[in-house]
């Protein structure tokens, strides 16, 4: 189980495997069909949503200390946890994801579940996420990563687990290195928050749900996420733009982290205390907007 606790510093990182986009101004996406070039906003800047620059030395030192997503679901896989497709998102709802804002917090979701359901080889699954992920960068006018291309090599590698492997760390790195030459940090905040929600719910379900693990290593990184937690914070408290979606993400993040801070350190959580940090975390999860 030693292995759980690397494995699950990581997943986070997931959330950036989908993060080039551009959010426009609370403006819908005709429910998640194709958006009208008058809809969206210059996709090189993030003029209404600026950042400090101070926290962008916060952002990048985060991202620079997570570890590629594949790494931590192939050990996740490893550490003994059995796969429960009842635990990831449903695509049947990607419709109730109407704004920008709610659209790239769902890729960072749908993101993070792709990565689990891939690593995990439960393929029966995977294209109908991958559509959800597709549709959603079209919408978000990042359809030249995750794109045709993209689903036809992943496709071609489902029986080839460490090309696959490669494929969506490839593909992690080429959109990494995109949203920062595009400094589209806002987009990446949003999906962030997507993507480590997700991460943090999956991690919760799998506790509740295991009877029979050791769960020691997977508390040790619930604590760990206290420290990921207060960074993402400081760079979402700094987001200089009137959004609902940030905001009232930011208030329950700080909800959840206040939950964190006022656990009593221990090698086990307590079952009361873990209830309400997945109330909480569901919450969020399940009510974005």
């Amino acid at each position: 189980m030693k292995q759980f606790n690397n494995l699950l510093k990581i997943l986070p990182a997931f959330l950036i495997l989908l993060a080039a986009c551009q959010p426009g101004n609370e403006q819908t996406a005709n429910n998640g069909d194709d958006i009208e070039d008058s809809q969206v906003s210059s996709p090189n800047t993030d003029a209404s949503a600026e950042i400090d620059s101070s926290i962008l030395y916060i952002f990048d030192l985060l991202i620079a200390n997570i570890p590629a997503p594949t790494r931590f679901i192939k050990k996740f896989k490893e550490a003994g946890y059995s796969f429960n497709k009842f635990v990831i998102q449903d695509p049947d709802i990607v419709s109730s994801f109407i704004s920008f804002d709610e659209q790239a917090i769902a890729l960072g979701m749908y993101g993070t579940d792709l990565g689990y359901i891939a690593l995990y080889e439960k393929h029966h699954l995977s294209d109908s996420y991958l559509q959800t992920i597709k549709r959603l960068s079209l919408n978000l006018r990042i359809g030249d990563i995750i794109n045709e291309k993209f689903i036809e090599l992943f496709n071609q590698m489902k029986k080839q687990p460490d090309s696959l492997t490669k494929l969506l760390y490839t593909t992690y790195d080429d959109i990494y290195r995109s949203l920062k030459y595009k400094d589209r940090y806002v987009t990446a905040t949003l999906i962030m928050i997507g993507g480590w929600t997700e991460s943090t719910y999956l991690t919760l379900s799998l506790i509740r749900n295991t009877e029979d693990a050791d769960h020691i290593s997977a508390y040790k990184y619930l604590w760990e996420q206290r420290f990921y937690l207060k960074k993402m914070i400081s760079i979402i408290d700094n987001v200089k733009k009137e959004s609902p979606i940030i905001q009232k993400a930011l208030q329950e993040l700080k909800a959840i982290h206040y939950q964190f801070k006022n656990l009593p350190y221990s090698e086990e959580i307590k079952k009361d205390d873990m209830n309400k940090l997945f109330e909480l975390v569901s919450g969020l999860r399940n009510n974005p907007s």
